[in-house]
């Protein structure tokens, strides 16, 4: 798995992707706490990207025959209840977004007898709405967590290649769920350096660029901004 990730190139693919789903959903409740206490709903615009390719473990072979810069990316409105009240608390902010995938997989296959293989690139370019689920913790640098799942079947999915032709099928089924290397569900988002997941002594997501930090964490978050 390559992770060839720099904060412009996301930028640049993500800003051309589909436009967020309306209407997000709210997918948890504020822990029982009474109204009045501070305790609101807060909406963010959000943008979380891969960029690499899948497959294989990184190799120079692998490299040279995929896209390096392939992508995975989601886009859309997430809210969570931030309680100030509580200001070192896991806050989990959800909703549906749109994923947009042009991702290479470098894996093999027979040449020309299955004991003797040879790589082979198989490129998937897909959409799908997804509901999703960022949790950034109350603990300091210690980032965020995502979860993915699919909301409904994939608006679209291409699957293009030299593989053999049931594994460019198995791949085109298995999305959007599937749980390949680089896959959104379970993803963990790197915190460090000066920017921190909390503003005003409270842990919560806020407008910036959060980078992955390979190879720990390979997918990075950009907050576009704050939903009046």
């Amino acid at each position: 798995m390559k992770a060839a990730l720099a904060s412009s190139v996301v930028t640049a693919f993500l800003m051309g992707s589909s436009a967020a789903v309306p209407a997000p959903h709210i997918a948890r409740v504020a822990r029982g706490l009474p109204a009045g206490i501070g305790v609101v709903p807060r909406s963010y615009d959000v943008e979380l990207a891969y960029i690499g390719y899948t497959g294989l473990a990184e190799s120079v072979d692998c490299a040279a025959l995929v896209d390096t810069l392939g992508y995975d990316s989601l886009v859309g409105r997430l809210t969570g209840f931030e309680n100030p009240a509580e200001p070192d608390g896991n806050v989990v902010y959800s909703g549906l977004v749109r994923r947009v995938t042009r991702i290479d997989y470098c894996i093999t296959r027979p040449n020309p007898t299955p004991d003797q293989v040879v790589l082979c690139k198989t490129t998937l370019a897909a959409a799908a709405t997804m509901a999703v689920e960022l949790m950034v913790y109350g603990d300091d640098g210690r980032g965020a967590w995502l979860k993915a799942s699919p909301a409904k079947a994939p608006d679209s999915a291409r699957v293009q290649g030299t593989c053999l032709q049931a594994d460019m099928d198995a791949i085109k089924a298995d999305y959007p769920k599937g749980d390949v290397s680089g896959a959104p569900d379970g993803q963990p988002i790197a915190e460090f350096g000066a920017l921190k997941l909390a503003l005003q002594g409270i842990r919560r997501l806020r407008p910036g660029y959060f980078p992955p930090a390979p190879p720990e964490t390979v997918w990075g978050l950009r907050v576009v901004r704050i939903v009046p």
